[in-house]
């Protein structure tokens, strides 16, 4: 596996020279667009501050037109004699008047208000079913004071009609009597779309017209105006009340939008606001940003292009000498680095190196494999990883040995071709089991195998290993003789014997010939106990020791008791006749081969 580079030199020359270019640019870039912020905030806020004065004086103006207005038509009304020409004259123009809906005359005496005279045009009403008597019911409803207009003063109120027809009322002072009180006020209705132009005409998002109340007379939500809705935002609202608040500007937060906010209150008490989002303002200096980090971007580009192609040239072959040692590791040892590598210079050098390395590992690696046939990976990768001193290990072992019945007579009574034949592929199917199994095959004795469980290196079910070992070889033993039956050939038959105990591993020999091996009295046991498995008619017998160990596994029943040569006591000898498993089901494994009738051995005790 390969081992991830946590520095790579590409990305050290990246990150160094792209560090000091993001300095410089970035310390530029802020000094720069924060300059440019500030300005650009400055400017907008005297623009805003102008506009808003602007549309203000076009406000008044307008109503000031409207005023001219009521006061001719008011005027026209009170007369107690009008010329028939003259009243021709004024119905003409009044119809023709597309702003003004209405005029009502009021009159105050005693502190009692009165009407006087009204018109109207009945075409609009009925278009938009206004009922004749809305304007009183409106009057009294919201509880309209007349006393400031009767003081003289000009007041504007937003009576949308029914969320469908938008309606200014002005009440405006007329005559005044002997003492200089306002006796008449004219109360008018007039439609809001001029006003609505003055500010439809602007590029600006958020720019409307508030009464002293706060109702909204113009937005660019024309149902707000319908609804009559006013604002929300109390800050300006208490500008709007101020009696001496006449224009300004200030910032507020609305629907987390930061705003800049200019106001301008005309004499009529009407408020002008412009409403611009500061994120909007700074566009120009966030673009400028941008592009002010995509030019840094593009040096920052070409300047990893340079630093890529200069990395290159030592990255590249660094990295076909980390593929080139992963190969290796995996066994593949035909590889010419510096047929790869032609840099002319210290890398070049290093590939040559590494070839000579790579001559030398395929060499270790053909002597490992050939060693390893000898004596089983395990053993050999032991040997390799120790010195070659010629000690011994003291380690507990399941000891096998294993011969051919009759060996003997079948290699006098077959051609040296077969027997070898014979033997290599009986042993080639019954080590590809042991090793199957965790098991180490020591040595082959002639036609005999002897294998080892636990060396070099114990595993956790080594025992009962070795046992399964022994049953998978029983029933191999019949494939193994259907083949050579179908072949024409004679077949075979084995006995094997298994004991546990400790053994000494290790190196044995001279300076000039060594092997790995295992002696002690475990051994001979398992070769004795081996020998006797012919006397009990059975291919497979264990000792006592190894069937305390592994009894819970598998069905074993005692076969005898045999003498030892070397033990005052008898060594007693099991047949193991299948598996019990961890369901509690058993399983026989039984052979034509694997009983037979018993030969006679003077040495056997008969079992209890």
């Amino acid at each position: 596996m390969m081992q991830k580079v946590s520095r790579p030199i590409f990305i050290k020359l990246t990150v160094f020279t792209m560090t000091i270019l993001l300095v410089v640019v970035s310390i530029l870039g802020y000094t720069n667009s924060r300059y440019f912020k500030e300005s650009s905030i400055q400017k907008e806020e005297t623009s805003n501050l102008l506009f808003a004065t602007s549309k203000s004086k076009e406000v008044e103006s307008l109503i000031s037109g409207y005023i001219e207005k009521i006061r001719f038509y008011s005027l026209f009304l009170l007369q107690s004699s009008q010329d028939e020409n003259w009243k021709q004259v004024f119905n003409k123009s009044f119809k023709e008047d597309h702003d003004v809906v209405s005029v009502a005359i009021k009159r105050k005496i005693d502190g009692k208000i009165t009407g006087v005279r009204d018109i109207h045009k009945d075409d609009i009403f009925k278009k938009y079913e206004v009922n004749a008597d809305y304007l009183k019911n409106y009057i009294n409803l919201n509880k309209i004071n007349f006393e400031s207009n009767f003081s003289g003063d000009v007041s504007v109120h937003n009576i949308s009609f029914n969320h469908k027809l938008p309606l200014l009322h002005i009440f405006v002072p007329l005559l005044r009597n002997k003492r200089g009180e306002y006796i008449f006020i004219a109360s008018a209705v007039v439609r809001i779309e001029n006003l609505v132009k003055i500010f439809s005409s602007t590029n600006k998002e958020g720019a409307y017209l508030i009464d002293s109340n706060g109702t909204f007379l113009t937005h660019t939500n024309e149902s707000m105006i319908l609804a009559k809705d006013t604002i929300k935002e109390q800050s300006i609202l208490d500008k709007t009340k101020d009696k001496f608040f006449r224009d300004g500007q200030f910032e507020l937060t609305k629907n987390e939008n930061e705003l800049i906010v200019a106001l301008s209150k005309n004499k009529f008490g009407l408020t002008t606001v412009i409403e611009t989002k500061k994120n909007i303002i700074t566009l120009p200096a966030n673009f400028t940003i941008k592009q002010t980090f995509y030019v840094a971007g593009i040096i920052l580009s070409l300047a990893t292009f340079f630093i890529f192609m200069l990395s290159n040239n030592f990255t590249v072959p660094i990295e076909k000498l980390v593929n080139f040692a992963h190969e290796i590791a995996k066994g593949n040892f035909d590889i010419e680095a510096e047929k790869e590598i032609q840099t002319k210079d210290e890398l070049q050098v290093l590939a040559h190196a590494f070839d000579d390395m790579t001559a030398g590992l395929k060499e270790r690696d053909k002597i490992k494999n050939m060693f390893s046939k000898f004596h089983g990976s395990s053993i050999t990768e032991d040997i390799l990883q120790s010195s070659l001193n010629r000690e011994g290990t003291k380690k507990e072992a399941v000891v096998y040995f294993s011969d051919i019945r009759d060996f003997t007579a079948f290699s006098e009574s077959k051609p040296p071709e077969e027997v070898v034949e014979m033997l290599n592929e009986y042993f080639q199917t019954m080590v590809t089991i042991i090793n199957k199994h965790g098991g180490v095959v020591d040595k082959f004795i002639g036609d005999a195998i002897m294998a080892l469980w636990g060396i070099p290196r114990p595993t956790a079910e080594f025992k009962i290993d070795a046992i399964k070992a022994a049953l998978e070889m029983r029933r191999a033993l019949v494939s193994f003789n259907e083949k050579r039956v179908a072949e024409g050939k004679e077949e075979i038959m084995i006995g094997a014997g298994l004991h546990i105990g400790h053994v000494i591993s290790g190196t044995i020999g001279s300076d000039e010939r060594m092997e790995y091996t295992a002696i002690g009295d475990t051994v001979n046991t398992a070769a004795r106990i081996e020998a006797s498995t012919k006397s009990f008619g059975t291919d497979l017998l264990i000792s006592q020791e190894l069937m305390n160990e592994v009894q819970d596994h598998f069905i074993i029943e005692k076969a005898g008791v045999v003498e030892a040569k070397g033990k005052s006591e008898g060594v007693a000898l099991f047949k193991v006749r299948g598996y019990k498993h961890a369901d509690g089901t058993k399983e026989i494994i039984k052979t034509k081969y694997s009983d037979y009738k018993s030969g006679k051995d003077a040495k056997i005790k008969i079992s209890a």
